[in-house]
């Protein structure tokens, strides 16, 4: 038995025993059946496929000959869209289906998702905050696309960030991980939809260069009046303004466009995207003569949207964690430098002489101030903290004890 596809010839000649959880579970099972039932020793052999791309057809041998007229009887087939032969064929296994519709595949996950589609559905719909009435106007479809299309990694991500649980300010700052809510590369309030309306320069750069990345891929794959509307939508939401669509002439694209601006950020970020886009692109593919399927388009185009919000993501840690020169840790240094100036000028006045400090406390301020604040940031950091409590101490014992005489007979007790 020839076949082009090395998954399908292992799987039905492998070792493995079919399982309901494959993708083509039913198919597998059937052709097992009546491989065991055949009074024929079948051998799986693979063919590579399409070789009539790079030789003439005349040219090849029978065998790749007939996986060419394979593929083109399969491609006029699907062509004439006939309906599917409902009769019972002898050694089909046991079939589902839901809406009228026969599970052919992976059943275990399609029970699981039949179960719990309508929990996932009023779930989501609550964390983008749309009502009942839009989320009719959804394409649930394109939203599983994405998903599924995603790493694993990738798809952990998104969840938090349409959940709203991620590491934004606002979140540490309630979980008593961070001392304020603010931006630290813009100082302005940091939600989760802050992540794409962030004014930072540097993540403004990584904005302009993924959205070129966008519209350039959009313009091999559909038309300039689709690029222009979902072009608008993005800005709009960028720069918190509403939605500019005069440059765009299509009726049918501004409806989708107004639509999709209504449906909001998060949605919009998080996959919940308007029908129309994909009515929109079917369109397109008809005028192009394609068959591509519209949907897996749609779901590509929002895959690299949220691309590149995880990418203005990435900056943003990159600012906070790694670079000196950023916004945030300018304004960090600044910070420190003068805490630094402070505590110095706390140590000169409660001991002008350094005498009442013990040898630790004496190598700890050994070094003077200038050279202290030369340190990296996180070097400065620890030593700002770790100062501020030994100065916080030593003022607590000269004020309780009122005399340098007194303070003296306490350390010698106390240190020995």
């Amino acid at each position: 038995m020839y076949c082009d596809n090395k998954g399908a010839l292992s799987a039905a000649f492998g070792w493995k025993h079919p399982n309901p959880r494959w993708a083509s579970y039913d198919l597998v099972s059937l052709i097992r059946y009546h491989l065991s039932q055949s009074p024929i020793k079948w051998k799986a052999q693979h063919i590579r496929g399409h070789q009539d791309r790079h030789t003439k057809y005349e040219n090849l041998d029978i065998i790749a000959q007939g996986n060419v007229d394979a593929d083109r009887y399969a491609a006029i087939e699907m062509e004439a869209n006939r309906s599917v032969d409902q009769r019972v064929i002898i050694g089909e296994p046991w079939e589902l289906r839901q809406n009228g519709k026969r599970i052919v595949g992976d059943i275990e996950k399609r029970i699981r998702n039949t179960i719990h589609e309508r929990e996932m559905k009023e779930y989501w719909r609550k964390k983008f905050s749309i009502t009942a009435e839009q989320q009719d106007q959804v394409h649930w479809e394109v939203f599983k696309k994405v998903n599924r299309m995603n790493e694993d990694w990738v798809q952990t991500w998104m969840a938090k960030y349409n959940s709203r649980i991620g590491g934004v300010r606002k979140n540490m700052h309630r979980r008593k991980h961070a001392t304020d809510d603010k931006c630290p590369c813009c100082e302005e309030r940091e939600d989760t939809d802050h992540l794409l309306q962030c004014k930072n320069k540097d993540i403004q750069e990584v904005y302009d260069e993924k959205l070129r990345e966008i519209k350039e891929w959009m313009e091999k794959h559909t038309s300039e009046e689709m690029i222009k509307g979902v072009e608008a939508v993005i800005e709009a939401f960028r720069n918190g303004t509403d939605l500019n669509l005069e440059g765009c002439h299509d009726n049918m694209v501004k409806a989708a466009a107004r639509q999709q601006f209504e449906l909001g950020q998060r949605a919009f970020v998080g996959g919940w995207w308007s029908r129309r886009w994909s009515t929109l692109q079917n369109i397109y593919y008809r005028e192009q003569g394609k068959k591509n399927k519209a949907s897996i388009w749609v779901a590509r185009l929002i895959s690299q949207i949220q691309d590149m919000i995880r990418n203005m993501w990435f900056e943003r840690n990159s600012q906070l964690h790694n670079k000196e020169q950023s916004q945030h840790n300018e304004r960090m240094n600044q910070n420190l430098n003068t805490r630094i100036t402070k505590i110095y000028e706390r140590l000169n006045k409660a001991t002008p002489t350094k005498r009442v400090l013990n040898d630790d406390e004496r190598y700890y301020f050994s070094r003077n101030e200038n050279e202290i604040k030369r340190r990296r940031i996180r070097s400065k950091h620890r030593w700002v903290k770790e100062a501020e409590d030994i100065i916080e101490i030593l003022e607590i014992k000269l004020k309780r004890n009122n005399s340098i005489t007194n303070y003296l007979t306490y350390a010698a007790k106390e240190y020995g």
